[in-house]
């Protein structure tokens, strides 16, 4: 079911056994792969089902250098499906030194390593419609190919 909470009444609370904030990919997964446990989830979003302008604005920012990254409002969404609903990205699986902490950067580093990880990659595949879990020439094509 899904509610505008525009259309609450005032000082109206509402109960739940989980509270997920982002109807982003993360969000929404969460909130399919909690469904059928037996737990109340709430997915809440700050936008609605398309576009707002006004709730878009709230992503408005400055960015050092913009040859190195555009601001935020050009490349993230506040609306149902987030960010998703304009990207045309690419899924790839992290790098071992992805995890590995920074010197230059304080509290860098995952509490995981690539191998706790890798088991759930396939699985994330699937839901965002990524094809199978093959990241290596030697494995995604069936043919032979040339050096």
């Amino acid at each position: 079911m899904i509610d505008d909470a525009s259309e609450l009444g005032a000082g109206q609370s509402l109960d739940t056994d989980v509270c997920i904030v982002g109807a982003g990919a993360a969000g929404i997964t969460l909130a399919l792969e909690l469904a059928g446990t037996g737990l109340s989830v709430l997915l809440v979003e700050s936008g609605g089902m398309e576009a707002e302008e006004a709730v878009q604005k709230l992503y408005e920012g400055a960015v050092t250098d913009e040859r190195m990254h555009s601001a935020p409002h050009r490349y993230r969404q506040r609306r149902f499906g987030g960010s998703t609903t304009i990207w045309g990205g690419r899924c790839v699986p992290l790098d071992a030194i992805d995890f590995e902490p920074r010197d230059y950067l304080s509290a860098s580093g995952w509490p995981i390593d690539l191998e706790t990880l890798q088991p759930f990659y396939p699985r994330a595949n699937r839901i965002c419609e990524a094809g199978e879990f093959q990241y290596s020439a030697a494995q995604a094509f069936d043919r032979p190919l040339k050096p």
